[in-house]
């Protein structure tokens, strides 16, 4: 067994998790990595996956998480002070 492995078992006797393995918690580290800014690609690696797919099946975004990224999303053009409909505006006329 590895390093890892053995300190996960005395972690685990510690704190009476004696029924939770070290999988079990790929869910919640990759929806908190992705929640906290960290990209899709990056946890995929830290999981040692070559798919994004893959590493899409363990992140969960929880609903604030997703109204954030909207918010953020809808406010892109705010530095230049112009809207959305302004600038397709100016695109298609001219």
């Amino acid at each position: 067994m590895t390093d890892l492995g053995h300190r996960w078992l005395v972690l685990r006797k510690l704190t009476g998790l004696d029924d939770v393995r070290i999988h079990d918690c790929r869910h919640p580290y990759a929806s908190q990595g992705i929640m906290n800014g960290v990209g899709l690609p990056t946890v995929g690696r830290l999981f040692g996956h070559r798919r994004l797919e893959t590493t899409a099946i363990y992140a969960h975004l929880d609903d604030a998480a997703l109204q954030g990224a909207a918010e953020k999303a809808a406010h892109l053009d705010r530095p230049t002070g112009r809207t959305c409909q302004y600038i397709h505006y100016e695109r298609i006329s001219g």
